[in-house]
Protein backbone atom coordinates (compact mmCIF):
# COMPACT_ATOMS: atom_id res chain seq x y z
CA UNK A 1 0.00 0.00 0.00
CA UNK A 2 1.05 3.70 -0.95
CA UNK A 3 -0.56 6.43 1.39
CA UNK A 4 -1.07 9.75 -0.12
CA UNK A 5 -2.23 13.48 1.47
CA UNK A 6 -3.21 15.89 -0.58
CA UNK A 7 -3.57 19.62 0.53
CA UNK A 8 -5.79 21.93 -2.26
CA UNK A 9 -8.34 24.70 -2.08
CA UNK A 10 -9.75 23.77 -5.35
CA UNK A 11 -11.64 20.21 -5.12
CA UNK A 12 -10.96 19.97 -9.09
CA UNK A 13 -7.44 20.64 -8.18
CA UNK A 14 -6.79 17.44 -5.22
CA UNK A 15 -9.14 15.31 -7.56
CA UNK A 16 -6.82 15.44 -10.71
CA UNK A 17 -3.60 14.77 -8.80
CA UNK A 18 -5.73 12.02 -7.20
CA UNK A 19 -6.08 10.66 -10.50
CA UNK A 20 -2.72 10.81 -11.66
CA UNK A 21 -1.49 8.93 -8.51
CA UNK A 22 -4.25 6.22 -8.94
CA UNK A 23 -3.09 6.05 -12.79
CA UNK A 24 0.74 5.60 -12.21
CA UNK A 25 0.50 3.01 -9.17
CA UNK A 26 -1.83 1.27 -11.71
CA UNK A 27 0.98 1.46 -14.18
CA UNK A 28 3.69 0.74 -12.06
CA UNK A 29 2.28 -2.26 -9.66
CA UNK A 30 -1.03 -3.54 -8.28
CA UNK A 31 -0.56 -2.36 -5.02
CA UNK A 32 -3.43 -0.39 -2.96
CA UNK A 33 -3.83 2.97 -3.13
CA UNK A 34 -5.31 5.31 -0.11
CA UNK A 35 -5.56 8.96 0.34
CA UNK A 36 -6.46 11.92 2.57
CA UNK A 37 -7.35 14.62 0.62
CA UNK A 38 -8.30 18.32 2.36
CA UNK A 39 -9.97 21.31 0.95
CA UNK A 40 -9.99 23.22 3.82
CA UNK A 41 -6.81 23.95 5.85
CA UNK A 42 -8.64 23.85 9.00
CA UNK A 43 -9.14 20.12 8.75
CA UNK A 44 -5.92 19.68 8.23
CA UNK A 45 -4.42 17.01 11.09
CA UNK A 46 -2.31 19.30 13.76
CA UNK A 47 0.68 17.47 15.43
CA UNK A 48 -1.74 14.99 17.63
CA UNK A 49 -4.16 14.21 15.57
CA UNK A 50 -4.24 10.89 13.82
CA UNK A 51 -4.14 11.06 10.18
CA UNK A 52 -6.62 9.24 8.92
CA UNK A 53 -6.14 7.30 5.57
CA UNK A 54 -9.20 5.86 3.33
CA UNK A 55 -9.27 3.31 0.71
CA UNK A 56 -11.70 1.17 -0.88
CA UNK A 57 -11.74 -1.31 1.96
CA UNK A 58 -10.68 0.94 5.33
CA UNK A 59 -10.05 3.80 7.50
CA UNK A 60 -6.90 3.70 9.31
CA UNK A 61 -4.41 5.49 10.97
CA UNK A 62 -0.86 5.82 9.34
CA UNK A 63 1.92 7.83 7.94
CA UNK A 64 1.81 9.39 4.27
CA UNK A 65 4.25 7.95 2.23
CA UNK A 66 3.55 10.87 -0.48
CA UNK A 67 2.73 14.64 0.56
CA UNK A 68 1.08 17.07 -1.75
CA UNK A 69 0.86 20.20 -0.86
CA UNK A 70 -0.75 23.82 -2.40
CA UNK A 71 1.43 27.35 -0.90
CA UNK A 72 -0.75 30.23 -2.61
CA UNK A 73 -1.90 31.76 0.93
CA UNK A 74 -0.10 33.12 3.89
CA UNK A 75 -1.64 30.51 6.26
CA UNK A 76 -0.51 27.41 3.90
CA UNK A 77 3.10 27.62 4.74
CA UNK A 78 2.32 27.31 8.69
CA UNK A 79 0.17 24.23 7.64
CA UNK A 80 2.83 22.47 5.47
CA UNK A 81 5.70 23.48 8.51
CA UNK A 82 3.61 21.70 11.08
CA UNK A 83 3.11 18.72 8.67
CA UNK A 84 7.03 18.49 7.92
CA UNK A 85 7.93 18.77 11.61
CA UNK A 86 5.32 15.56 12.05
CA UNK A 87 6.22 13.78 8.43
CA UNK A 88 9.56 14.87 7.58
CA UNK A 89 10.30 11.74 5.73
CA UNK A 90 7.62 12.07 3.20
CA UNK A 91 7.87 12.76 -0.25
CA UNK A 92 7.24 16.17 -0.69
CA UNK A 93 5.51 18.06 -4.05
CA UNK A 94 4.51 21.50 -3.70
CA UNK A 95 2.27 23.24 -5.83
CA UNK A 96 2.99 27.03 -5.75
CA UNK A 97 2.20 29.91 -6.82
CA UNK A 98 4.72 31.63 -9.54
CA UNK A 99 4.07 35.41 -7.19
CA UNK A 100 5.19 33.36 -4.24
CA UNK A 101 9.49 33.38 -3.89
CA UNK A 102 11.24 30.09 -4.32
CA UNK A 103 13.23 31.26 -1.04
CA UNK A 104 9.93 30.62 0.88
CA UNK A 105 9.65 27.16 0.11
CA UNK A 106 12.78 25.63 -1.33
CA UNK A 107 14.47 25.05 2.20
CA UNK A 108 16.19 22.69 3.50
CA UNK A 109 13.92 22.51 6.27
CA UNK A 110 10.80 21.87 3.73
CA UNK A 111 12.81 20.15 1.26
CA UNK A 112 10.25 19.05 -1.33
CA UNK A 113 11.21 16.54 -3.62
CA UNK A 114 9.43 18.34 -7.05
CA UNK A 115 7.12 20.99 -7.48
CA UNK A 116 4.12 22.44 -9.63
CA UNK A 117 3.31 26.10 -10.37
CA UNK A 118 -0.39 27.34 -10.87
CA UNK A 119 -2.31 27.28 -12.87
CA UNK A 120 -1.53 23.29 -13.12
CA UNK A 121 -1.13 21.86 -16.79
CA UNK A 122 -2.57 18.64 -16.18
CA UNK A 123 0.15 17.15 -18.84
CA UNK A 124 3.43 18.28 -16.59
CA UNK A 125 1.39 17.59 -13.32
CA UNK A 126 1.06 13.96 -15.00
CA UNK A 127 5.05 13.71 -15.76
CA UNK A 128 5.85 15.27 -12.59
CA UNK A 129 3.99 12.41 -10.47
CA UNK A 130 5.32 9.85 -12.57
CA UNK A 131 8.99 10.99 -11.69
CA UNK A 132 7.95 11.48 -8.21
CA UNK A 133 6.30 7.53 -7.83
CA UNK A 134 9.27 6.17 -9.86
CA UNK A 135 11.76 8.23 -7.33
CA UNK A 136 9.39 6.79 -4.19
CA UNK A 137 10.03 3.16 -5.83
CA UNK A 138 13.83 3.35 -5.86
CA UNK A 139 14.26 5.00 -2.45
CA UNK A 140 11.85 2.26 -1.32
CA UNK A 141 13.75 -0.86 -2.67
CA UNK A 142 17.36 0.81 -1.55
CA UNK A 143 15.47 0.60 2.07
CA UNK A 144 14.67 -3.06 1.80
CA UNK A 145 17.91 -4.20 0.18
CA UNK A 146 16.20 -5.51 -3.64
CA UNK A 147 17.43 -2.61 -5.59
CA UNK A 148 20.03 -4.70 -7.93
CA UNK A 149 20.84 -7.71 -9.60
CA UNK A 150 23.60 -9.33 -10.83
CA UNK A 151 23.89 -10.80 -14.28
CA UNK A 152 26.93 -12.62 -15.63
CA UNK A 153 28.43 -10.83 -18.97
CA UNK A 154 31.38 -12.91 -20.03
CA UNK A 155 33.90 -12.54 -17.29
CA UNK A 156 32.50 -9.50 -15.70
CA UNK A 157 29.84 -9.29 -13.55
CA UNK A 158 27.07 -6.14 -13.55
CA UNK A 159 25.22 -5.07 -10.95
CA UNK A 160 21.93 -3.50 -12.35
CA UNK A 161 19.09 -1.23 -10.88
CA UNK A 162 15.64 -3.15 -11.56
CA UNK A 163 13.96 0.42 -12.13
CA UNK A 164 16.47 1.25 -14.44
CA UNK A 165 15.44 -1.66 -16.77
CA UNK A 166 13.25 -0.69 -19.20
CA UNK A 167 13.16 -4.37 -20.64
CA UNK A 168 14.17 -7.76 -21.74
CA UNK A 169 14.26 -9.77 -24.93
CA UNK A 170 15.23 -13.72 -25.05
CA UNK A 171 16.66 -14.40 -28.34
CA UNK A 172 19.36 -16.99 -29.09
CA UNK A 173 19.62 -18.26 -25.69
CA UNK A 174 20.60 -15.13 -24.47
CA UNK A 175 19.00 -11.94 -22.67
CA UNK A 176 19.05 -8.61 -24.23
CA UNK A 177 18.48 -5.93 -21.29
CA UNK A 178 18.05 -2.17 -22.18
CA UNK A 179 19.12 -0.69 -19.47
CA UNK A 180 18.79 2.46 -19.16
CA UNK A 181 21.01 4.25 -22.40
CA UNK A 182 22.77 0.58 -22.83
CA UNK A 183 22.14 -2.89 -24.11
CA UNK A 184 23.43 -5.76 -21.75
CA UNK A 185 23.40 -9.09 -22.97
CA UNK A 186 23.97 -12.92 -20.93
CA UNK A 187 22.92 -15.73 -21.20
CA UNK A 188 19.50 -16.84 -19.41
CA UNK A 189 15.90 -17.78 -19.60
CA UNK A 190 13.13 -15.51 -19.41
CA UNK A 191 11.36 -18.11 -17.17
CA UNK A 192 14.02 -17.73 -14.76
CA UNK A 193 14.54 -13.94 -14.28
CA UNK A 194 10.46 -13.37 -14.18
CA UNK A 195 10.75 -15.76 -11.02
CA UNK A 196 12.86 -12.70 -9.24
CA UNK A 197 11.90 -9.72 -10.73
CA UNK A 198 9.67 -6.82 -9.05
CA UNK A 199 5.64 -6.82 -9.49
CA UNK A 200 5.93 -3.64 -12.24
CA UNK A 201 7.56 -6.27 -14.69
CA UNK A 202 5.14 -7.58 -17.20
CA UNK A 203 5.73 -11.08 -19.09
CA UNK A 204 3.92 -9.45 -22.36
CA UNK A 205 5.43 -12.33 -25.11
CA UNK A 206 6.98 -15.17 -25.31
CA UNK A 207 10.34 -13.07 -25.87
CA UNK A 208 9.64 -10.04 -24.13
CA UNK A 209 9.30 -9.30 -20.40
CA UNK A 210 8.93 -5.19 -19.72
CA UNK A 211 9.05 -2.43 -17.24
CA UNK A 212 5.16 -1.25 -16.82
CA UNK A 213 6.93 2.24 -15.20
CA UNK A 214 7.78 2.83 -18.18
CA UNK A 215 5.01 2.34 -20.68
CA UNK A 216 3.87 5.55 -22.92
CA UNK A 217 1.44 4.00 -25.12
CA UNK A 218 -0.49 0.76 -25.64
CA UNK A 219 -1.85 -0.34 -29.24
CA UNK A 220 -4.84 -3.28 -28.76
CA UNK A 221 -5.71 -3.44 -32.15
CA UNK A 222 -1.82 -4.04 -33.30
CA UNK A 223 -0.65 -5.96 -30.41
CA UNK A 224 2.02 -3.71 -29.48
CA UNK A 225 3.18 -1.36 -26.27
CA UNK A 226 5.38 1.70 -26.78
CA UNK A 227 8.16 2.12 -24.30
CA UNK A 228 9.35 5.42 -23.10
CA UNK A 229 8.13 6.34 -26.61
CA UNK A 230 11.47 4.66 -28.33
CA UNK A 231 10.77 0.77 -28.53
CA UNK A 232 7.79 -0.83 -29.68
CA UNK A 233 7.05 -4.11 -27.75
CA UNK A 234 4.37 -6.70 -29.37
CA UNK A 235 2.78 -8.69 -26.76
CA UNK A 236 1.16 -11.63 -27.40
CA UNK A 237 -2.49 -13.82 -27.26
CA UNK A 238 -0.70 -16.32 -24.76
CA UNK A 239 0.09 -13.26 -22.37
CA UNK A 240 -3.05 -11.20 -23.69
CA UNK A 241 -4.58 -11.85 -19.96
CA UNK A 242 -1.03 -10.42 -18.45
CA UNK A 243 -2.20 -7.37 -20.23
CA UNK A 244 -5.73 -7.32 -19.55
CA UNK A 245 -5.15 -7.06 -16.18
CA UNK A 246 -2.41 -4.45 -16.83
CA UNK A 247 -5.18 -2.39 -18.74
CA UNK A 248 -7.58 -3.00 -16.23
CA UNK A 249 -5.45 -1.10 -13.64
CA UNK A 250 -4.53 1.59 -15.07
CA UNK A 251 -8.13 2.21 -16.63
CA UNK A 252 -9.84 1.36 -12.68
Amino acid sequence: MISILIFCHKKKDADTLYQHCGYWMAVMGDECLSAAIYHDDRMLPDMNDDLIISNEVSRTAILPDMIFFELTEEGDFKKLEMLRRRFSESALLVMANPSVSPERYLTPYLCPLTLLFFPVDDEKASETIHQLFIYYYKLREKELNIRRFMVRCGDERRFLDYTQVLFMEAKDKKIYLRYDSEEICFYGSLRNMEASLPGYFVRCHRSYIINSMYISKMNISQGTLCIQNRFVIPFSKKYKNRVDILLDRITR
